[in-house]
């Protein structure tokens, strides 16, 4: 599952090189410590964007229109597509249920991971297990 998950990240980062225009590298440093701490923290709740802009020194406009130039979606989206990822990660596992694989996964409502989860992958979470 980690040489997959590893697998997907080499692609992702292949499409939204091959689809972007080009940014200068120095406008990534201003974001940089954002994504390193949505990659760290994506599971540990709401990471919340004004924090992360304020720790880029930046506008949270400012840093939507950043993040959105470098990786192609949203930082609030970018978020939960590694959320669901994770979750799809242990649900395929098989040793987690479906309240648990969400709870890992950063969500704490239900109804709400069974309804992104669904968006995401075009079935629910109970089905995808």
């Amino acid at each position: 599952l980690k040489c997959k998950a590893e697998l997907y990240g080499i692609i992702y980062t292949m499409v939204k090189e091959y689809y972007s225009d080009y940014i200068p590298g120095e406008k990534y440093t201003i974001i940089k410590p954002a994504v390193e701490r949505i990659h760290r923290e994506y599971t540990e709740g709401l990471i919340n964007i004004s924090e992360l802009s304020d720790m880029c020194g930046i506008t949270p406009e400012y840093f939507r229109k950043l993040f959105k130039s470098f990786y192609g979606i949203s930082p609030l989206k970018y978020i939960n597509n590694l959320k669901i990822t994770h979750a799809k990660e242990l649900l395929a596992s098989g040793m987690y249920s479906v309240t648990e694989a969400a709870l890992q996964s950063g969500y704490i409502d239900m109804s709400y991971f069974s309804r992104e989860f669904k968006k995401a992958s075009g079935n629910s979470p109970k089905y995808y297990r």
